[in-house]
């Protein structure tokens, strides 16, 4: 249960996130990018410009390991499904639109979390010998 949950929390964080206006994901993009460059102030510039790439594959990362929970690797299968119709549903909102160029991000996301789901499942397997 605790699977499914995680599941729909992680798909409606990125759907909020679609719906989100102009000027609220600007602000949200500038506080995220104002705490990275204060933890990593030698990359600040690096961060500056790709903060809204970076948070494609924050929020793939958290869909990825729902989805390998609830799906096993299989759930690879279902991120790089949803990351195409994610893209696809942004035409439908006026300040949005398909950008090819955050497939990678999304894909890096949700490999990595889909990875970080199956270390935690052997994780978790070792400790129950």
């Amino acid at each position: 249960k605790g699977k499914r949950i995680l599941l729909i929390a992680a798909l409606g964080l990125i759907l909020l996130l679609n719906l989100q206006g102009k000027d609220e994901t600007m602000a949200l993009s500038n506080k995220v990018s104002a705490f990275l460059q204060a933890v990593f102030p030698d990359d600040s510039a690096w961060i500056a410009a790709n903060i809204r790439k970076l948070g494609h594959t924050m929020e793939y990362f958290l869909l990825g390991f729902a989805c390998y929970c609830c799906f096993g690797w299989k759930g690879l299968i279902c991120c790089a499904i949803f990351s195409v119709l994610d893209q696809c549903f942004k035409e439908l909102i006026p300040v949005r639109h398909f950008d090819s160029t955050d497939l990678p991000y999304d894909l890096l996301g949700y490999v990595l979390g889909t990875c970080a789901g199956w270390v935690g499942k052997k994780i978790k397997e070792k400790r129950r010998k």
